[in-house]
């Protein structure tokens, strides 16, 4: 997935000096420059205009580097992520910049993003103080450290074998999946026991999910009374916010695996949506989650049949 990130003259004066061909050169640059590929860049129109001052004062020589770049992406949405609102200012970064406009700007579109990440070399020694305003700041040696315990790594996709202890937060445990699942339009979710955890559903997933999406639901239910009952409760208005569809598996034992697919990626939860536990608290279970076109074998049960 593509997390947005902002990003100081000081990394871009770094990769474009070490890779101006963007093929060989500085490895450690190179490999800097990748991590800035597979995201999404946030901009904004006065960090391009400083930007563009500083690379036609102080480094001339990469002013045309940085020019096809821009010129290349600014129109590519996946790229580039546009900041229209810096001008609400947050107050504690303009006190702390002390009339450094350029730390304003770039602090201050840092914060209007959705991941709060800035990729800096310039305040390593400063002491601004970012995590209580959720900016997780980040130089080039962090962000290329995948051991790191960081925000930034915690979205590292594939996801492999991420471990969640019995005990941990459902809450935290929802927020972070949130981040991958609430843009997404269309959703199948393959779980046995559904039924079983419909608090967890309702209370730790369908809160992130965007309205209008469309949920297609696998599930394995015998009883006739849980049916009845389970028809009854996604035909109360609170699931009207989404387009619900619900599919019984008709033998438990042709679907074990408990995972849920969207239009971008595939998510294999081993415990399902029994992971969220009770109380608020987990039970110890393991996720996967890579990009959907990585994943072998998307099919869905064969024998089933509608109920919702």
């Amino acid at each position: 997935m593509r997390l947005e990130i902002t990003v100081c003259y000081s990394i871009l004066e770094y990769c474009f000096a070490a890779n101006r061909d963007f093929i060989t050169g500085d490895q450690r640059a190179l490999m800097l420059w990748q991590e800035l590929q597979r995201n999404r860049l946030s901009i904004s129109i006065p960090l391009m205009e400083f930007y563009q001052k500083r690379f036609e004062e102080k480094h001339p020589e990469l002013l045309q580097v940085y020019q096809y770049w821009m010129a290349a992406n600014i129109n590519d949405a996946e790229r580039f992520n546009f900041v229209d609102n810096i001008y609400e200012e947050n107050p504690t970064i303009k006190k702390w910049a002390m009339g450094d406009d350029y730390l304003n700007i770039l602090l201050n579109t840092t914060y209007s993003t959705e991941d709060r990440i800035v990729l800096t070399e310039i305040l390593n020694n400063m002491g601004f103080d970012a995590e209580p305003l959720g900016i997780h700041r980040m130089n080039s040696h962090l962000i290329l450290d995948r051991e790191a315990n960081t925000y930034y790594n915690s979205y590292r996709f594939p996801i492999l074998r991420k471990r969640i202890e019995a005990g941990e937060s459902s809450f935290e445990l929802s927020r972070w999946l949130s981040r991958i699942i609430r843009h997404e339009r269309k959703f199948t979710i393959i779980d046995n026991y559904v039924w079983q955890n419909i608090n967890s559903l309702k209370q730790y997933f369908l809160p992130h999910v965007r309205k209008g999406a469309k949920i297609k639901i696998y599930t394995y239910l015998e009883k006739k009374r849980d049916i009845e009952d389970c028809v009854r409760e996604f035909q109360k208005q609170e699931y009207r916010k989404w387009d619900i569809r619900i599919f019984l598996v008709t033998d438990k034992r042709d679907q074990h695996a408990r995972n849920i697919l969207t239009e971008n990626y595939f998510i294999n939860l081993d415990k399902g949506l029994a992971i969220f536990g009770r109380d608020g608290r987990t039970d110890q279970s393991d996720i996967n989650i890579d990009f959907i076109e990585n994943v072998e074998d998307t099919a869905l049960p064969e024998d089933v049949h509608k109920i919702l």
